[in-house]
This record gives structure tokens, sequence and C-alpha cells, in this order.
């Protein structure tokens, strides 16, 4: 091997291509699954287990360099900082801009859903029908106040303070 590496028995390479021992490998998991409750707990010191153990380095490839290494290296530059952080930032968006038309909000999709979910628990009780649009502005105005009051209270508790500080 180049650059001094040492052999490890359950790796080959060919061409520069890294090849485990299969059959090795598939007789080691098989020893867990033997183990019964307690697989579990090994399969969590199982890599490094074998890494340490010199006769036994089927699982050593875990923990040593290995092709698949490469598929975290950068394809293109601004890869992990652009691209992938681009789409989280834009899948996280896209999810809060969901939740927040799910309020129970009349304009917002939740404030729809809540109104047919109101007219029909009326409908079903009889003539109570005239007190679906009473309830369902009543909860709107309620979670809509309760919004303001969320984004508005750090600072009207900071002008408290502030004037508290300034009146003593």
């Amino acid at each position: 091997m180049a650059g001094g590496a040492r052999r490890r028995p359950g790796l080959r390479v060919h061409g520069g291509v890294y090849y485990y021992n299969a059959p090795a490998v598939k007789e080691h998991i098989g020893n867990i699954a033997d183990l019964g409750l307690l697989a579990p707990l090994y399969l969590t010191i199982a890599p490094i287990d074998a890494f340490i153990q010199s006769n036994s380095q089927q699982l050593g490839i875990l923990l040593t360099d290995t092709p698949e290494q490469i598929a975290w290296e950068e394809p293109f530059p601004l890869f992990w900082g652009g691209t992938v952080h681009l789409l989280f930032w834009t899948g996280w968006f896209n999810l809060l801009v969901g939740m927040f038309n799910a309020i129970p909000i009349v304009p917002l999709d939740g404030g729809y859903m809540m109104k047919e979910g109101v007219e029909r628990f009326f409908e079903r009780r009889g003539g109570w029908s005239q007190y679906a649009q009473r309830v369902v502005a009543s909860i709107s105005g309620f979670v809509t106040v309760m919004l303001i009051l969320l984004i508005t209270m750090p600072m009207i508790v900071a002008a408290v303070r502030f004037v508290l500080t300034m009146g003593g």
C-alpha cells in the first residue's frame, strides 16, 4: 500500500479502490444477532471494538479512510456554504409560512378551516347555526390579540421598566 498505510485484514485495495471482505462482515453481524437484547448495546461500540482489535478489522472500515468519505467533500465551491444553506433556509421559510397560514384567523386558511368546523358543529346542534359567525369572529379576534401581545409584550415590559427606573 502506498503512503505507509498498513494492510487491514477486512479490506482489499485494487486499483486505488477499497473493497471489504463481505463474508467476514456478514459473519461478524451474524454473531452480533446472537447476542439477543445486548445487540443494540454492542452495536454502539462494535466499530470501535473492531478498529482496536488487530485481528478483527471487518467493521473498522466504518472508522477509516473509505471511498464514501469523498461524498462529504465539496463537489463545487460554495456547495455546503451556499447551495445547501439556500435549500435549508428555503425549506425552513416554507415551513414557517405554512404554519403561519394555519393560524385560526379568518383571512388565513386556518381561519377558514375553523369557520367550516364551527359551522358544521353548530349545524349538528340544531338551531344554533346563527351563532357560528359570532363564535368564529370571537376566536379570530382572540387569536389576533394574543399574537399582537406576543409580539409587543417585550417592548411594553421594557418601556414600563424604563419609566419605573427613570421615575425612581
